[in-house]
């Protein structure tokens, strides 16, 4: 039994039989060619001058943690480098032969390759091509799916708000099949092998119940609708480490748990209530800048900062504005 896909024949027109595909390429000088590709890749990533732009970039961005920061950044970027060009070597090889994409044309070198190690060995073969997978329609239960892959991200995108649209031509053709009709379809193949040339099985609903894009569009924006999901609250302030006056007021602001002590410090140093335009007040934000490149003066508009115990064990504070910042000759004036 070997699962593949439908989409396992390449870009082409018309319809595809349940057949052997009709391609001539040699799989095993693919597969060569792929880990050769591999080695050179892996051996222009550390050449002397690729190694000098990787440790720049990476001297660039983390010098000031220290040279282990770098050169684990650097190690980093040579290994992400490789990927990117391992990706595009295989994009391209596998749009050169007539296929969409990489994953397309493993999958026909896998057929390939089991029928020739395993059915013309005298092996009894099956293969089965699924179209898009998709949740259950009745087993182990309605809706039921194990991953998010392929449409499921974008699905779930639009229905967080994270998607506005779904890009795509109204009347174009989503082949979705469910995955209980899938496993029972691998099941019936797998108790009724073939006894002389291997079978095939297409298992899709694009010829027999299609899904037009327009449909699954109204479907999804119809449930979203009635249903709308829960969005995640993401905080706004960026919270700080240690038991200075600054990582306390920035803490509080984002509800951490700090002590009480470094929190009272914080709080009878920081915020003060901004005065009216266009008023004085003996209240307003100090004169002397704190920021020696923007020369700006910190002006909170939060109208406290006390915590709410005066105790030594760590308390949490509700979150407040972030202190906004305003020139220091502005502050300066009132």
């Amino acid at each position: 039994m070997h699962v593949s896909t439908c989409y396992v024949g390449g870009l082409r027109k018309g319809v595809v039989p349940e057949a052997r595909l009709g391609h001539r390429i040699d799989w095993r000088a693919e597969y060569a060619a792929a880990k050769s590709a591999r080695e050179r890749v892996e051996l222009a990533s550390r050449q002397p001058a690729q190694l000098r732009a990787f440790m720049d970039r990476a001297r660039a961005e983390h010098g000031k943690e220290g040279p282990q920061s770098v050169a684990r950044a650097s190690e980093e970027a040579r290994v992400a480098w490789v990927t990117e060009a391992l990706v595009d070597a295989g994009r391209t090889r596998a749009e050169s032969l007539g296929w969409t994409d990489v994953y397309t044309l493993t999958k026909a070198f896998a057929e390939r390759a089991a029928e020739e190690l395993w059915a013309d060995a005298g092996g009894s073969l099956s293969v089965v091509r699924p179209a898009i997978i998709e949740s259950a329609v009745a087993h182990p239960f309605p809706g039921w799916i194990d991953g998010f892959k392929v449409a499921d991200p974008l699905i779930l995108a639009y229905g967080r708000g994270l998607l506005p649209e779904f890009p795509g031509l109204p009347d174009s053709v989503l082949d979705l099949i469910p995955v209980d009709y899938v496993v029972n379809a691998i099941l019936a193949a797998a108790a009724n092998p073939p006894k002389g040339e291997p079978e095939y099985f297409h298992i899709a609903s694009g010829a027999s119940n299609p899904l037009p894009f327009h449909r699954m569009f109204e479907n999804v924006n119809a449930y979203f609708t009635a249903n709308p999901m829960p969005t995640p609250v993401t905080a706004t302030c960026a919270c700080r480490r240690g038991g200075s006056p600054v990582a306390a007021r920035s803490n509080a602001r984002c509800g951490v748990a700090a002590p009480s002590s470094t929190v009272a410090n914080a709080g009878s140093r920081a915020c003060r209530r901004r005065p009216a335009r266009g008023r004085s007040s003996p209240s307003s934000a100090p004169r002397r800048a704190t920021s020696r490149r923007s020369r700006t003066s910190p002006s909170c508009t939060a109208r406290t900062c006390r915590p709410r115990s005066s105790s030594t064990t760590p308390t949490r504070v509700p979150c407040m504005p972030r202190c906004r910042r305003r020139p220091a000759a502005i502050a300066g004036s009132t």
